[in-house]
């Protein structure tokens, strides 16, 4: 594999894209990069930990990023891999549970590091994978880009929280069950026992 990495960093506007599919319920994601600065001379190693980071989820719109669906503002701590990009900056892998989990099955991830302008995420891709290709906008808009983003998404069951206000009502010789509306809840699944459940 050919590596190369892309600056993803908010001070910057630089933001990259890549696309997913046949995904879900997402709740959390890996992804690799390095933390480099370029002075006006040379790259440079940094570390910021943890290292403020943005991640944002999109719909597909016909093969580009649409609109935002979900995005995240996060604290993120990186594992060194031992893997060298340029035989010379160590990758770094960050790991996320998301704070609440997105629903999409076909659409578009980014990350951008927010921190310090002096410490930059510099997100790792490669010319092999779902389909070489990404997308950036460097601040003058959306473009295709080469290369797919280094990132994997685990999917789940979104969990709602519990219904609150339960009211039970017995009429005649059946218990009519009301609660609040839980926000993110598509349906409810009621148990019953004779003799408790």
């Amino acid at each position: 594999r050919d590596w190369s990495s892309d600056v993803c960093s908010s001070d910057l506007s630089y933001l990259r894209y890549d696309r997913f599919g046949n995904a879900g319920t997402i709740t959390a994601v890996e992804f690799t990069g390095v933390s480099l600065f370029h002075d006006g001379t040379a790259w440079n190693t940094c570390t910021e930990e943890p290292m403020p980071m943005i991640i944002s989820f999109y719909e597909n719109l016909d093969g580009a990023p649409g609109t935002e669906v979900a995005s995240f503002n996060m604290d993120l701590t990186g594992v060194l891999t031992g893997d060298l990009y340029a035989d010379t900056y160590e990758s770094v892998l960050f790991s996320a549970v998301l704070p609440a989990a997105v629903t999409l099955t076909d659409g578009f991830i980014s990350v951008q590091g927010a921190g310090s302008m002096d410490c930059w995420f510099m997100w790792l891709n490669s010319d092999v994978g779902a389909d070489a290709s990404s997308f950036l906008d460097d601040g003058t808009g959306v473009a295709p880009a080469e290369g797919d983003l280094a990132f994997c998404l685990t999917l789940g069951v979104a969990s709602c929280d519990t219904p609150e206000n339960l009211s039970i009502a017995i009429n005649g010789g059946n218990a009519d069950l009301t609660w609040d509306a839980v926000a993110g809840a598509t349906d409810y699944a009621v148990y019953a026992a004779t003799n408790g459940y």
